[in-house]
Formats: structure tokens, sequence, C-alpha cells
């Protein structure tokens, strides 16, 4: 549904042309798998890799859905190596989900929910009441990781600027290998990505969500 919003809302866009790697996992095949898993004694301990055994880009993913939507215009396109220079570094993903998490708890509507579970006030108020024990400096210091925005950068032909998250997931450049899950499992993709995609369309249409 992600990709169905961007391109509808006109921020879609293609990180290096859209050569990192995609990892689809279509939920028959996961069901499969974690039914093999549930009926193999050799899967007791084990890790395995889940996914249609296809190689796709994230190109192809996102072309797919725009195909599906009737868009034939090129998607723009924005280079890692500018994305970067924008963040510093690559990102991590678990620190760019943290800020996020920080982004919602500090939004008034969210507070306001969780406010009327007893334990999570208690909670805050002795957050609140921690911070404002310590010194201003360091008070400063949280607030700069939590809560001062990036410095702002438009890329060339006023490209729309992929989050951090977006960003660290479409430079992947890791294949998961289901080789193991083959070996082991006996597990095969019963349905790859075309097939997958045309569901896709199917139940979205099915939800008006086209």
């Amino acid at each position: 549904m992600r990709a169905v919003t961007e391109l509808r809302e006109g921020s879609a866009v293609l990180i290096d042309g859209g050569r990192g790697v995609c990892n689809t996992t279509y939920v028959d095949n996961l069901v499969d798998a974690i039914f093999l898993t549930l009926e193999n004694d050799a899967a007791n301990g084990e890790a395995f890799f889940i996914t249609d055994g296809d190689h796709v880009t994230w190109g192809d993913f996102i072309q797919a859905h725009a195909r599906m939507m009737g868009i034939d215009t090129p998607l723009p396109d924005v280079s890692s190596s500018e994305l970067r220079a924008l963040y510093g570094k690559a990102p991590s993903l678990i620190s760019s989900s943290v800020r996020g998490a920080a982004k919602a708890l500090r939004s008034r509507e969210f507070r306001t929910v969780l406010l009327q579970i007893p334990a999570f006030e208690r909670a805050l108020k002795s957050t609140w009441e921690w911070l404002e024990s310590l010194p201003e400096s360091r008070r400063q210091d949280i607030r700069s990781r939590f809560g001062v925005p990036r410095r702002k950068f438009v890329p060339p032909f006023a490209v729309p600027l992929p989050d951090e998250v977006t960003f660290q997931t479409q430079s992947g450049t890791v294949f998961f290998s289901i080789q193991k899950a083959r070996d082991i499992l006996g597990y095969s993709p019963r349905i790859n990505f075309q097939e997958g995609m045309l569901r896709v369309e199917q139940w979205l249409r099915f939800a008006n969500a086209l």
C-alpha cells in the first residue's frame, strides 16, 4: 500500500535507478514456509530466509505498482551519493526507526491517548522528573538527538526526497538466498513475483484501493 500511496501522491522516487535489491515475499509463500517448519524437526533452532526466490529490484517493484495504476511517466531518480551527502552517512534502520518513534511520541494526539493508560502516565511522569534532574547541557544533547531536524536538502530537478528508512531499504544490495530453506524444509515458492503482483492488483481493485 505504501508504494500505491506514494505513487498517487507523486512522492515515489527511485534511488540509483531502482537498482537496489528488493527481497519480496508473497504471503502464501510465507505461510507455506511456516507450515514446513512446523512439520519438520530439522527446523528446530534454525533460521531461514523466506522470499519468492526471484531476483527483483526496487525499480521492478515500484514500476509494477505504477503499471497497475496506469502511470507510464518516468519516475524521478536520485543517487545514493546525494542522499549520503544529505544524511552524512548511510543511515541505520534502527536509528531511523527510533527517530520516527520519538516523533510520534512528541505528537499531542498520541500523548493524549497514551495518558489515558495509568501505567504510561506514571512512566511519563518519572521520565519527565528524570529529565528535569539532568544538567541543562545534557538535556540539550537529548533534545538534539530526537528533536532537531536535519538540514534541508533539495536534490537536482526538484526530485522528491525519500526519508532515511526508504534510503536504507532501497539501497540494499544483498539477495537473500532461500537455498537453506530448500535443502532443509523442501521449500519451493509457489507464487513468483509476477504472479504475486497480479494477485496484489486483484486485491487492491477489490478493496477499491486503485
